[in-house]
């Protein structure tokens, strides 16, 4: 199975890309509010796809290290 990283899950481009790209993928949805991830993996699941939700700032350091081990 694919996997694909999404920032920005949460709303807007980010959300409408990872629910896009759900079908048969497992897809990683980062972004910074954790509700908001969690809405958009159930958007994912109906889309045919996996969601992981990944609950992080990219502006930080750390953030972006969360990020890169989850691919």
């Amino acid at each position: 199975m694919q996997r694909v990283v999404i920032t920005g899950a949460s709303r807007g481009i980010g959300r409408a890309t990872a629910v896009r790209l759900a079908k048969g993928r497992t897809v990683v949805l980062v972004g910074r509010d954790a509700e908001a991830l969690r809405q958009t993996q159930d958007m994912v699941k109906r889309a045919g796809g996996t969601g992981e939700v990944l609950t992080a700032d990219l502006a930080s350091p750390e953030g972006v290290r969360q990020a890169e081990r989850a691919r």
